[in-house]
């Protein structure tokens, strides 16, 4: 499946239960290809690229929309 053009990015891992939700609503809404999944490998430093656009921080996961940027968990993912 080839996912569509899009400027809102998840950064997560794949057993991250905010992300499983947020994929589940998008899937049931029809609309699984408005955002990216970008997985980070958390074995590894983290990518100096995202740590520039977290300004820093490393919690999981991220979402990235154009200029905002939020930490998941504080974001009510199924009251949508």
């Amino acid at each position: 499946m080839t996912k569509a053009h899009t400027n809102i990015i998840v950064y997560h891992i794949p057993i991250c239960p905010f992300s499983q939700r947020l994929e589940i609503l998008l899937a049931l809404k029809g609309r699984q290809n408005d955002v990216h999944f970008e997985v980070v490998d958390i074995t590894k430093s983290r990518d100096k690229r995202l740590l520039k656009l977290t300004h820093g921080t490393t919690e999981l996961p991220e979402l990235i929309t154009g200029d905002c940027i939020t930490t998941m968990p504080k974001v009510r993912v199924m009251g949508h």
